[in-house]
């Protein structure tokens, strides 16, 4: 294949086909073979990362009749490389409704970070409804089952259109206890949930799924990812002590950072490590924490720099207000997602309101405001970090009445249990509280929503 080629294999056939493409006989030749051409011109490209020559070909190559599903596989790549979204939303669709059996190909992240991108673009909508729908009819499913926020915003939509029998059917899929309470205090999702009160009572939601979690945890005992599932309910769950329990255990086992026993050890231990120093920060043991989330930041993430435990680890020494650790951390990160980016910022935002640093304050928040669809909560965080009552406000209103935003605020608005908190966390915790009391605030919330007390912590982004 092409990915065990040479590169000089490679620069050779793709001169080679360069040379074929551009002469005046290609033309003539069969459909088939100039598909098969400029398929294969276009994956040599992408696999030398030339994605601009790459998306441009594999277009040409996915428009013949008999395009084949690899085709449009390798076309979503370069698209993706080159983060063209609405490119790669189209091939993404049409792979879900022609060969749904290659969306495993792609990565649970990237599906999400399509639909991010729909919510920043109010003219795709109609490309977004339509890729959920067919990743829906697909039955396609994340690493962790089914993918309950993209079928909540499927079923708004269809509720949208009045299509209330497509949106029960869509929302029955839903099984995450996060989305079914967000769903329960948003009037918007009534006529689904206001006649099915036990499928939408969260505690109940909620032990059912730690209890799946935990069958699927003794059901697949080569695995760890069951097992990070399980400590990311128990936190929701108030369960802190478990969650260490849980990684106490699989450290002790594992004491030299490797296992035969788990086919997935590299790609989950740094989550087992994240878990259990989130669970010791909420019980306030702030040293442990970090120094277990020193020791997962060391570990690759995908074979590259860890970049999520890293930028982790820079907000907890924030919160806890050593902003010099903070920047430390952060300092030498590569590339990154653009949601990945905005949490950079906002770690740096934090060191520098805690040094105020005025400069660098300033460089942050027009960072950050320029790039604010891409993390629109993040940016909400910043301006009550810089203490922008106002703007946090006007912030949260234009949330509200964003169809595509309003279900996210809404979750973020209710009443959760009380727990312990680092002590920039709870500053932050007070200004949302005052931003949450202000009576313009009020008004729109109570147009979209009613408030209730969830004895679950709220969540964590």
């Amino acid at each position: 294949g092409f990915e065990d080629a040479r590169a000089s294999e490679l620069a050779d056939a793709a001169k080679d086909f360069d040379t074929a493409i551009q002469s005046p006989g290609f033309a003539g030749v069969p459909e088939d073979r100039r598909y098969q051409t400029r398929r294969a011109a276009g994956q040599i490209a992408s696999q030398d990362k030339r994605y601009d020559a790459a998306l441009d070909l594999l277009k040409q190559a996915t428009a013949a009749d008999d395009a084949d599903g690899d085709a449009w596989q390798s076309r979503f790549s370069a698209a993706y490389a080159l983060q063209d979204y609405a490119d790669s939303a189209r091939s993404t669709l049409m792979l879900a409704k022609h060969w749904p059996d290659k969306l495993d190909q792609i990565d649970d992240s990237a599906i999400y970070q399509l639909n991010a991108y729909f919510e920043g673009n109010k003219g795709q909508g109609r490309l977004q409804q339509d890729l959920l729908q067919a990743l829906f009819d697909a039955k396609w499913k994340d690493k962790n089952g089914e993918p309950g926020f993209l079928w909540r915003d499927l079923t708004r939509m269809l509720l949208e259109q009045g299509d209330i029998s497509d949106a029960k059917t869509v929302a029955a899929r839903i099984t995450n206890a996060r989305v079914a309470l967000a769903m329960r205090v948003d009037k918007m999702f009534d006529p689904i949930t206001r006649d099915n009160k036990d499928r939408y009572d969260i505690d109940r939601r909620f032990a059912e799924e730690i209890a799946a979690a935990r069958a699927k945890a003794k059901a697949t005992p080569d695995k760890l990812a069951p097992l990070t599932d399980l400590q990311s309910l128990l936190i929701d769950t108030l369960q802190f002590n478990e969650t260490v329990a849980i990684g106490d255990d699989i450290i002790v086992k594992h004491k030299n950072g490797k296992s035969s026993e788990y086919k997935d050890f590299d790609d989950q231990y740094i989550w087992v490590l994240d878990q259990r120093a989130y669970a010791l920060k909420r019980l306030g043991r702030w040293d442990e924490a970090t120094e277990q989330l020193e020791r997962a930041a060391r570990r690759p993430e995908d074979g590259v720099m860890n970049v999520s435990q890293i930028i982790n680890l820079g907000f907890l020494y924030a919160e806890l207000g050593q902003p010099d650790k903070a920047l430390g951390m952060v300092d030498d990160l590569g590339p990154m997602s653009t949601y990945g980016r905005m949490q950079l910022e906002m770690v740096r935002l934090m060191a520098a309101v805690e040094k105020q640093d005025k400069p660098t304050i300033a460089g942050e928040l027009a960072y950050m405001r320029e790039h604010r669809t891409d993390a629109i909560g993040t940016w909400e965080d910043a301006l009550l970090m810089v203490d922008d009552m106002d703007g946090a406000a006007n912030l949260v209103i234009e949330r509200l009445n964003n169809p595509d935003w309003r279900n996210d605020v809404i979750a973020e608005a209710q009443q959760y249990a009380e727990v312990r908190e680092a002590p920039v966390e709870s500053q932050m915790e007070k200004k949302w509280r005052a931003i949450l009391a202000r009576p313009d605030v009020r008004k729109v919330l109570t147009k979209y929503c009613r408030i209730e007390h969830f004895n679950v912590e709220r969540e964590r982004d």
